[in-house]
């Protein structure tokens, strides 16, 4: 992914392009996760949000003891539209 990004950030430079470069972390459980995701945020100094949890019947995420205000904001904007997504299945 670093050499992808790299290439689409030099050749969109010129134009004064703002770029987002979006990554997806699957992992096999919670607690790998947790960690997953704030290694990413401490380490590659990025937004990371999460853990989100997937194949479960209600909308519900995790938060960690330790997350900030904008942690909590991001994640309830989350599981709303998760919960709007749910009932417009049903």
């Amino acid at each position: 992914m670093g050499q992808h990004a790299q290439a689409i950030r030099e050749k969109h430079t010129a134009r004064n392009v703002t770029l987002i470069v979006l990554a997806v972390l699957i992992v096999p459980s919670l607690e790998v996760g947790n960690i997953s995701y704030k290694l990413v945020q401490r380490l590659g100094h990025a937004d990371a949000v999460g853990p989100i949890l997937q194949g479960i019947a209600c909308p519900v995420n995790d938060l960690s003891r330790g997350c900030s205000i904008e942690d909590v904001y991001r994640m309830i904007a989350i599981t709303a539209n998760q919960a709007i997504a749910a009932k417009a299945n049903k």
